[in-house]
């Protein structure tokens, strides 16, 4: 009875891990630690990332992408893009293209720490932004998702 008991166990760790993969063609968005670093789910719930001031004076949100491993990782497009759902407004500077390699972990394939620039931090601070990102791999398997953030700045912002 022991040996069932420890079979099962065993079995289902391993359910576990299936369950973990990214499906095929799935594309998740998501963001990242402070010092961009380590991926953070921005859909299990409502999060505030920080909008990070950069080493030469810009801004910029951590932004991190794992998609499932049928897509081809080297070179992938990313084009990333952040709409303010308070006002409409597009957040600037605008869509932002990227060409990136993706890590391959052995059940998906991630980037993390893509810098999606914001020019103007004080305009979106507190709002609700939709980031939305669009991949397409070298041989054009195409994919996207998109998250809902509220993003904090703790620079200043004049009156």
């Amino acid at each position: 009875m022991r040996t069932v008991i420890a079979l099962t166990a065993l079995l289902c760790a391993a359910c576990t891990t299936t369950a973990a993969e990214v499906p095929a063609g799935t594309v998740i968005v998501g963001g990242a630690n402070d010092d961009g670093t380590g991926f953070v789910d921005w859909h299990t719930s409502t999060v505030g990332p920080p909008i990070v001031m950069g080493p030469q004076g810009g801004q910029h949100i951590w932004v991190s992408v794992r998609t499932g491993r049928n897509f081809n990782a080297s070179k992938m497009r990313l084009l990333i893009d952040m709409t303010d759902l308070d006002t409409g407004d597009v957040v600037k500077p605008g869509q932002i293209p990227f060409t990136r390699t993706l890590t391959d972990s052995g059940t998906e394939l991630q980037i993390t720490g893509i810098t999606a620039y914001v020019k103007e931090p004080c305009k979106i601070k507190g709002h609700h932004v939709r980031v939305h990102v669009g991949v397409e791999d070298l041989v054009g398997l195409p994919g996207s998702d998109e998250a809902i953030i509220i993003p904090t700045w703790s620079g200043f912002c004049g009156t």
